[in-house]
């Protein structure tokens, strides 16, 4: 008989080991799971209940993903050499097979107020070891509710992002929202187009080119890679004008004219980001009034030494001050 209820716990830094470890549990019925979980909510080997705090683990009925039992998921984390990051069962395709980056929480994390699921995409695209489309559709298997997209990666295969981006773009059960929380390039950046929302951190940056590749052959061959390039290029001026606007031309020539790197506000100001998140970075030269604070405190705490020291006289003229100073604005400014 099938495994078909699987425990899930809220996992963070208040989680305790009993919940922690019994995440991700299989149960063949219900009976079985209510056994641990009664009524379908709480942890019954749950350290916070036996102190008189609500366990917000649950069982509930399961709906695709990977049949991975706890055992291999705690051997799949300790490959990662991940001890308290929750992956889930779902975010891998294989338990034989290589292990994917891809992280995958379920429904426990709140942001601007809103529950979501959190997915981050923190890797390459594509390859044996980086992360591909099926990854990416396994952990929304069955899932509902909002996610957040969360990107840092150098971008990859371009075959690969496309269908990621339309596998997120298709998806009904909720809004899906983009972080770049280092950076999005190349196939990252299209990936980073599916959000309705994008936010990029204040630290983070963008990237878009035109496609790239190499070929082996004739020069039959070489033309011909030539023109999958400019119909990948083209498709991707595509997806960036319908999503920041301006024309599909205006893309593709800033596209094929190399790679164009934004930080978080270009990236505002070219309309591939909605907002800039966390705390602003300064941007603003500092105040002349705020400048010239420094350069005195710096002055005085100079001549300060130099007088303790017996190198200078504990009253200078305007003469010295104005050098100085002017030395330190230089130095400093």
């Amino acid at each position: 008989m099938a495994n078909r209820w699987v425990a899930r716990e809220h996992i963070d830094d208040n989680t305790c080991d009993p919940c922690r470890d019994n995440d991700g549990k299989l149960y063949k019925n219900r009976e079985d799971a209510y056994a641990d979980y009664p009524g379908g909510k709480g942890f019954v080997n749950c350290i916070g209940a036996e102190h008189g705090n609500d366990c917000r683990g649950v069982v509930v009925k399961r709906r695709g993903g990977t049949a991975v039992t706890p055992e291999q998921l705690a051997a799949i984390k300790a490959a990662c050499g991940v001890e308290r990051q929750y992956f889930s069962a779902k975010a891998f395709t294989s338990v034989e097979g290589p292990t994917q980056k891809l992280s995958f929480t379920a429904l426990n994390s709140v942001n601007d107020g809103i529950a979501a699921n959190q997915l981050y995409l923190y890797d390459y695209i594509g390859g044996y070891d980086g992360v591909n489309a099926i990854d990416v559709v396994n952990a929304l298997s069955g899932v509902t509710g909002d996610v957040d997209l969360h990107i840092n990666s150098g971008g990859g295969s371009i075959f690969e992002g496309a269908a990621i981006y339309t596998t997120l773009t298709n998806y009904t059960g909720g809004t899906v929202r983009s972080f770049v929380d280092g950076v999005a390039a190349s196939a990252a950046s299209v990936i980073m187009m599916a959000g309705e929302e994008i936010e990029v951190s204040p630290a983070a940056t963008v990237m878009v080119h035109a496609g790239s590749g190499g070929a082996y052959g004739t020069a039959k061959d070489v033309r011909a890679l030539a023109d999958v390039l400019d119909m990948l290029t083209l498709t991707m001026a595509g997806i960036y004008a319908a999503r920041a606007g301006g024309s599909v031309d205006e893309w593709l020539a800033l596209l094929n004219s190399g790679d164009t790197w934004y930080s978080a506000q270009s990236a505002l100001d070219a309309k591939l980001a909605t907002r800039i998140g966390g705390k602003p970075m300064p941007d603003e030269p500092m105040p002349d009034d705020e400048s010239t604070d420094v350069l005195d405190a710096l002055y005085a705490s100079f001549t300060k030494s130099r007088a303790m020291n017996g190198w200078l006289p504990t009253q200078s003229t305007s003469s010295d001050y104005e050098g100085i100073r002017n030395a330190l604005k230089g130095m400093f400014a």
